[in-house]
C-alpha cells in the first residue's frame, strides 16, 4: 500500500515470446477515449443505461491498462521478472511514468456548518478499516495528452456518478504525496447527494491466494465535511488544498 492507494503490477502483453505492449496499449487507450466520448454524449442526453455500459467499459479497459485491478503484493502473483529484455523494461518504465500525476476536484458548498468540502473514501478491503487520513478528493491519473482540468472533470463524474455536478473551476496548484505522486487540484462549487453515489468497480482475488475473485467499488463512500473535520479525514498531503481553498474564499469575500 501507498498513501495514494494500492501498488498495482504493470501488465505485459506477450505473444510468441515478444512484447507487444505498445501495440496493445495503443488499442486500449483508443477504446478508453472512445468510451469517454460516448459517456460524455450519454451524460448530456441523460441516457442512464448508456452511462452504465460506458462505466463498465471504462472499468474493464483501466484494469487491462493496470490502473485498476489486483494489488501487486497481495494477489499471489509473481513480481515482474527483472531479467526481462531491455525493450520490455523500457516499456514498463514508460507505462509507470504515466501514473506519476493525477488531477482532481475539491468540490465545496456553503452549508449550515459554513464552508464544506466533498471527499471520497477508497473502496476495497485494504481501506475498509481506515478512516482518518484516508479520504481524498475525487481524482484520476493524467494521460500524456490530457489537460489536467479535463481529467479532473472526467474523474469527478466517473467516481461519483451522473448526478454529481460542478461549476467553474479555480486552480489550487499541486502537492506531492508521500508515495511521490503529483496531485493537481481544482476547486469548484458542487452539488451532490452522497446517497446517490454510483462508483466504478474493480475485481481482485480476495482473500489473497484464495482463488476467489470479488468485486469492490472504487469509491465506497462520499461525504460533505466542514473544513476542520476534513483536515482529520484527508490524506495528509492533500490537506494543503483546504488551506488554499479557504484563502480563495476569504479573498472572494473581501472583494
Amino acid at each position: 500500500m501507498t498513501p495514494d492507494g494500492p501498488i498495482r503490477r504493470p501488465r505485459l502483453a506477450l505473444a510468441n515470446g515478444k512484447s507487444h505492449l505498445d501495440e496493445v496499449t495503443r488499442d486500449l487507450v483508443g477504446r478508453l477515449l472512445a468510451a469517454r466520448r460516448v459517456g460524455a454524449r450519454a451524460r448530456k442526453a441523460a441516457d442512464r443505461k448508456a452511462e452504465v455500459t460506458v462505466h463498465r467499459t471504462v472499468d474493464e479497459v483501466k484494469q487491462a491498462l493496470g490502473e485498476r485491478g489486483p494489488v501487486w503484493r497481495d494477489d499471489g502473483s509473481p513480481a515482474l521478472d527483472c531479467s526481462a529484455n531491455r525493450s520490455d523494461m523500457t516499456a514498463v518504465k514508460k507505462t509507470s511514468r504515466r501514473s506519476t500525476s493525477s488531477a482532481g476536484i475539491l468540490a465545496y458548498r456553503k452549508g449550515a456548518r459554513g464552508l464544506e468540502v466533498l471527499l471520497v473514501h477508497p473502496g476495497g478491503p485494504f481501506w475498509r478499516n481506515k478512516d482518518d487520513s484516508a479520504w481524498s478528493i475525487p481524482k484520476g491519473e493524467i494521460d500524456a495528452n490530457d489537460a489536467p482540468e479535463n481529467v479532473a472533470r472526467r474523474e469527478f463524474a466517473e467516481e461519483l456518478g451522473p448526478s454529481a455536478s460542478i461549476g467553474p473551476l479555480k486552480a489550487l496548484g499541486e502537492v506531492r504525496q508521500r508515495g511521490g505522486k503529483r496531485v493537481i487540484a481544482f476547486a469548484g462549487e458542487g452539488h451532490f447527494d452522497p446517497a446517490a453515489l454510483t462508483s466504478n468497480t474493480f475485481d481482485i482475488e480476495w482473500p489473497p491466494r484464495s482463488g476467489r475473485r470479488q468485486s469492490f467499488p472504487e469509491v465506497d463512500r462520499a461525504e460533505w465535511f466542514d473544513i476542520e473535520l476534513a483536515r482529520t479525514k484527508m490524506l495528509s498531503a492533500q490537506v494543503e488544498f483546504l488551506d488554499r481553498l479557504v484563502a480563495i474564499s476569504i479573498e472572494s469575500a473581501v472583494k
